[in-house]
């Protein structure tokens, strides 16, 4: 599985991007899972479409064979809409934080 998330600039939170990452790892290794990567970007909002942008997709799908995942855990919650355009693109399994909490 590989942990993904988008670090929203100039909005300040109680969470630092690599802590919340950490937790998600967390969960992810509760519910059985192995965590074989890690991505994020940076952006002032998440694509409404697809969550990330174009080329952090393109990113995403080189580093699949290298690191053969079929499950990608995206750190916040997404619309059916973003995770299905996810799921088509890189033609994995696409799972939000929220989805994976109830897994456990």
């Amino acid at each position: 599985m590989v942990l993904a998330a988008v670090e929203l600039t100039g909005i300040k939170s109680g969470w630092s991007i690599s802590d919340s990452l950490s937790e998600l790892a967390s969960l992810t290794k509760t519910a059985g899972a192995i965590v074989v990567g890690q991505i994020t970007q940076k952006l002032s909002a998440p694509n409404k479409s697809t969550y990330f942008n174009k080329g952090k997709i393109e990113d995403l799908l080189r580093r699949k064979e290298s690191w053969q995942f079929d499950t990608l855990i995206v750190d916040d919650e997404l619309s059916p809409s973003q995770q299905q355009a996810l799921e088509e693109r890189l033609e994995s399994r696409v799972i939000d934080r929220l989805a994976l909490i109830l897994d456990i």
